[in-house]
């Protein structure tokens, strides 16, 4: 069959109920089978999708009719008679053995067709059956497929292209530990190989490059390397992200960034605490983390044990020392109860059923103390009559 795609025209959204992504190439060559239209068995699977929606425009071919066809086995080709055999009038040969594998003369063209088509039908089911990426859903070729298991530890089959390959690697990079990436499709990790075989250029560069690239993987791993060196330090300089070793240590610490210059300190690693030693830094370093302990503190028991005024327009905070709980706030007049803040005013007018019905002083919960204060009083025994 001839046909040629348009360019210009692009496959349709659905054909039998299914859209292109949803089917697979042996299907489509099924169907086209079982309604008798021809093709190149080397047409991709988008040739077939569009040489089937071309031959359903009239046949109105449903979801019904897709799935009856594919649930059908394929119909197997009769074996081919075997060739007449012409009575030889010379008898065959004593002396020569028959051939042990053609046992019954008659059957054997059978037999040999049948151990053919055993051999060649799973071969060629094999290489109709596509696998499609699971980032992208487009198929698999050789040329867009990892070569090799994604990791050393991988055992199962390559489901992703490298573009999707190296997408995952740049996104895990972002939201991960450099040296806890692992394989879309196992727990398995990454290894320095494996990141410098399937990551982009830009996000893997080797080591000669690292000076004048800007790959983020040899960042991350050269700053894990250079942070166990004792003599290390990173600038401390807003903007300045070198670092350099200082090998005379804290004998002298007043350390120059060879990038930007700035002086910094080896010991507290900050800017260089001008006309104060490390010592004096020190001192007033801890000064000021008490300072800030202690007014940490005084906010904590600020907040334990004060309240807010219950005034929308005031919000003083209030600390209760004693008397009752009837308070006034000092700063806007605002009376109110300080356990359920009620207004006073209202409970002035309508009495203690104006507090908060958990509040003690409401008058469900003074009749119900009434009332347990009456049962738990010891009854008096009475006299007996003289």
């Amino acid at each position: 069959m001839s046909f040629r795609r348009n360019p210009n025209e692009g496959p349709p959204n659905r054909v039998m109920g299914w859209a292109l992504s949803t089917w697979k190439k042996h299907q489509l060559a099924q169907v086209l089978d079982a309604i008798n239209v021809p093709y190149e068995r080397w047409r991709s699977k988008v040739d077939l999708y569009l040489i089937l929606n071309q031959n359903n425009q009239g046949d109105g071919l449903t979801a019904a009719d897709r799935i009856r066809i594919l649930r059908r086995p394929r119909a197997e080709p009769p074996p081919p008679e075997p060739p007449a055999v012409e009575p030889s009038a010379t008898p065959h040969p004593a002396a020569q053995p028959p051939d042990p594998i053609v046992r019954d003369p008659e059957n054997s063209w059978r037999v040999l067709l049948q151990l053919l088509a055993n051999v060649v039908r799973p071969v060629q089911e094999a290489n109709i059956v596509t696998t499609e990426c699971i980032g992208c859903v487009s198929d698999l070729t050789p040329e867009i497929t990892p070569s090799r298991p994604i990791t050393a530890t991988c055992a199962h089959q390559n489901n992703m292209c490298l573009e999707c390959l190296a997408q995952h690697i740049q996104v895990q990079l972002d939201n991960r530990m450099w040296n806890n990436i692992s394989c879309p499709t196992c727990p398995s990790r990454l290894s320095y190989e494996d990141i410098q075989e399937w990551a982009r250029p830009e996000t893997f560069q080797s080591h000669e490059e690292i000076a004048d690239s800007n790959s983020r993987y040899d960042q991350m791993a050269l700053r894990e390397t250079m942070a166990t060196d004792p003599t290390f330090r990173w600038c401390p300089a807003p903007g300045c992200e070198s670092g350099q070793i200082h090998e005379r240590g804290e004998a002298e610490p007043i350390m120059t960034c060879a990038s930007c210059g700035r002086r910094s300190c080896f010991i507290h690693q900050v800017e260089w605490h001008v006309e104060e030693t490390c010592a004096h830094f020190e001192q007033t370093k801890k000064k000021a983390q008490e300072e800030a302990d202690q007014m940490e503190a005084s906010l904590a028991l600020v907040e334990k044990e004060s309240k807010q005024c219950p005034n929308p327009d005031c919000g003083w905070r209030i600390i209760k020392n004693g008397g009752c709980n009837h308070m006034t706030c000092l700063k806007c007049g605002h009376e109110f109860c300080w356990l359920c803040f009620a207004r006073y005013d209202e409970i002035l007018r309508y009495g203690n059923a104006a507090h908060n019905p958990g509040c003690r002083h409401h008058t469900a919960q003074l009749e119900a103390a009434a009332n347990g204060r009456q049962q738990a009083r010891p009854r008096r025994p009475r006299r007996a009559a003289a």
